[in-house]
Parts: C-alpha cells; sequence; structure tokens
C-alpha cells in the first residue's frame, strides 16, 4: 500500500541544508500547498561543547559496569523523555519529550552530556515528539511527531532548517548512511508505513506497508545496508534492505511480546529488542526480557531475563560487550549478551524507563523516563 502527499517546506532554508547534503538547489513538489513556518527560538549556551569525557573516564565494559553511579541528573522536561541518542562525535545528546497530560513540553533539546548543561531547546512541535536522529556528520537532527511532521534542525544555529508535513503521525526516522535521506516510519490508519524524505529536493516517497497501526522503532545497521523495523501490534521485527525498500522485508522474526525498541549490535550481525513477554488479565507486564537476534539465519543465541516490567529502552554498548535495557521497574538492566548473565542494575529514576543510549566512545550511559528525567553514567 502506497500513499502520496505534497511536502511544506520553508525554501530558503532548503535550499541552504541542500547546498550541506548534495550541492544542488531542491526540485519543487508537484502542487505545493504554502504555509508559513515560524522559526524555534533556541536557547544557546554560549560556548561550544567539549568532548564527550576526558581521557581519565574509563570505557565502560563487562569487568567495571557494576561500577557505573550517575555523573548527572538533570530534570530534562516537564514530560516524558521519549527518546534519547548521543551525536556520532559524542559531543551532543539529544531527548524528545511529550507525552504527559500536565504539560505541553514537547521540544527537542540539545545537550552538553560532558558538563550535563543545556545547549538548546529546540520548539516548533505541537505533539510528543517520539524520536530523534542525528545525521553521520551531527550537523543535522531529524525529529518526527504526533504533529504530523518531520522538522531537520542546524545542531549549530539551533534553528529549524526545514520541516515536512507528513500524511500521519511518525513514531520513527533514522538518516541514511550518507546522510543524504531518512526513512520515516508514519502510522496512517490501521498500516505503519515506512517512507523515504530526501533531504535535498524535499520529496517524500514510498508509503510501503511494513507493520500493523505504527512502527514506534528503527535501526539503521552500522554499514547503512540494512533496516530493522519493529512492530508493537503484530509483534514483529523486519529486515530490509534499506536501497530497495519497495522490495519489502527480506526477513521477519517473531516477537514473544510486546515489543520497545531495537538496535544493531556494532558489527551489525546481531539485532537486539526490548518487550514483554508476560502480562496479568489487566495488561500489567510483569516480566521483561531482550531478545537477541543473528541477522544471518534468525536464532536467538541468548535472552537478557530479570526486569519485572516491559523493556522499553535497549542500547548495545559499542565494544558488544553489554547490553542496556531500560525497564519499567525503574531500572536500568545491564548484561552480558555473551552468556546473557545480569552484570549489573542501576536505580535512580522514579518511574519507569523510556530509552537508553551508550556514547559513541563508550565511556557514558544515558538514560530517560516518563519522570522527565535525564541521567548520564559513568565508571566511578
Amino acid at each position: 500500500m502506497r500513499y502520496a502527499l505534497p511536502i511544506v517546506l520553508s525554501a530558503a532554508a532548503t535550499a541552504a541544508l541542500a547546498c550541506q547534503v548534495g550541492g544542488l538547489a531542491p526540485t519543487p513538489t508537484a502542487n505545493p500547498t504554502p504555509t508559513p513556518t515560524v522559526a524555534p527560538s533556541p536557547t544557546p549556551l554560549p560556548t561550544v561543547p567539549p568532548p564527550t569525557a576526558t581521557p581519565s573516564t574509563p570505557v565502560i565494559d563487562a569487568l567495571n559496569a557494576a561500577g557505573l553511579a550517575p555523573r548527572f541528573v538533570i530534570p530534562a522536561s516537564l514530560n516524558d523523555i521519549k527518546r534519547i541518542t548521543f551525536s556520532p562525535d559524542g559531543r551532543l545528546l539529544a531527548t524528545a519529550s511529550g507525552g504527559s497530560s500536565l504539560s505541553s513540553d514537547y521540544a527537542v533539546r540539545l545537550w552538553n552530556p560532558a558538563e550535563g548543561t543545556l545547549v538548546f531547546t529546540l520548539e516548533g512541535h505541537s505533539g510528543i515528539v517520539w524520536d530523534v536522529a542525528f545525521a553521520p556528520d551531527g550537523r543535522w537532527l531529524a525529529s518526527v511527531s504526533d504533529d504530523k511532521t518531520l522538522r531537520v534542525w542546524d545542531t549549530r544555529a539551533g534553528v529549524a532548517a526545514q520541516v515536512a508535513h507528513l500524511p500521519g503521525a511518525a513514531n520513527s526516522v533514522v538518516f541514511s548512511r550518507d546522510g543524504t535521506r531518512l526513512v520515516i516510519g508514519v502510522a496512517l490508519g490501521k498500516d505503519g508505513l515506512l517512507y523515504s524524505y530526501d533531504l535535498a529536493s524535499g520529496a517524500l516517497s514510498g508509503g510501503f506497508a511494513a507493520h500493523a497501526y505504527s512502527i514506534p522503532s528503527l535501526a539503521l545497521s552500522p554499514d547503512g545496508g540494512a533496516l530493522v523495523s519493529l512492530g508493537t501490534v503484530d509483534r514483529t521485527i523486519k529486515v530490509w534492505i534499506t536501497d530497495i525498500l519497495e522490495a519489502g522485508p527480506f526477513k521477519s522474526f517473531s516477537l514473544g511480546g510486546q515489543g520497545g525498541n531495537v538496535a544493531f549490535s556494532p558489527d551489525g550481525g546481531l539485532v537486539a529488542a526490548g518487550l514483554c513477554v508476560k502480562s496479568t488479565p489487566s495488561f500489567k507486564c510483569t516480566q521483561g526480557e531482550v531478545w537477541l537476534w543473528r541477522i544471518s539465519d534468525g536464532v536467538r543465541p541468548v535472552d537478557m531475563e530479570g526486569p519485572t516490567g516491559k523493556v522499553q529502552g535497549v542500547a548495545i554498548s559499542p565494544n558488544g560487550q553489554l547490553i542496556a535495557g531500560g525497564a519499567e521497574d525503574q531500572t536500568v538492566w545491564i548484561w552480558r549478551p555473551a552468556d546473557g548473565q545480569v552484570v549489573t542494575r542501576l536505580t535512580a529514576h522514579r518511574t519507569f524507563l523510556e530509552s537508553v543510549a551508550f556514547s559513541p566512545d563508550g565511556r557514558l550511559l544515558a538514560s530517560s523516563s516518563t519522570d522527565g528525567t535525564l541521567i548520564i553514567w559513568a565508571v566511578r
């Protein structure tokens, strides 16, 4: 099933971004519908963020992970923090907000993880921001929302470079390996659809049926050749060839329950997913796990067990030694994927976890929860 919708862009900002990613002026979309776009109000800090960690901060591994402690506990939002992600160079950490009925804080924020300080507040979304993704060069940040828009932010200036209108609420987004396009998971009616968005031209294409109702999580393999999508309602993970989404998925794995997020191993050979595997009749999750699959044959070499609630966030350390899972039991669980053994449990959040992420150099671990708190962990 395919759908098409005109894209509404800021022409001047789009042309500037096009020069960065492709060197070409954007091609106008058919029958454009001009809509005024209000630029966000950035809140900059006067200094350039320093590197993520000092050389004295050890890389997190299976031997020292038990020594992790909060370096910063940041009240980062009045709302849930749905997703967090580090920039490729580790100098920035992005957070996506939304979800509370008590606040309309739908901002994207950029943080200096080395100092625990705010760099920019990026405002413009009017609904829950479900996902954020950095371009490979770290210059651009994409965010998608319930408000049916994609926004591409300039991380140096703290302003929106592009705003595109989508056919439905968007739950997930990833940049292509070369940074010239985005893959977006869009919910439209009873379908979760994959769209491709070209940053140089502003063209939206695709609308390929992937999952039932929505696509809450996408992950791109380290070499950019494969894309993994997760469907919560249909309880499947699907593997796609990134450049030919129209060919459909070439592999599909079944989840043992409601899924959370997915992540690739550093070598691209494994994919991990957080999920709930056991619930009460009233749908309260009582057992969460992280499952691990080999992409080559679909075999699950080991399952990570222990949480007493759904595992929503999942991340694999850059050295491949550890898997972190953020669970509804207010705990960050850390396992050894080699044997599935629990290495440590981190308790500091007051409500259930939404997202976890390792810094690219492996020296920091970040976690976020529905209490609006961002915690940055490091080895003592």
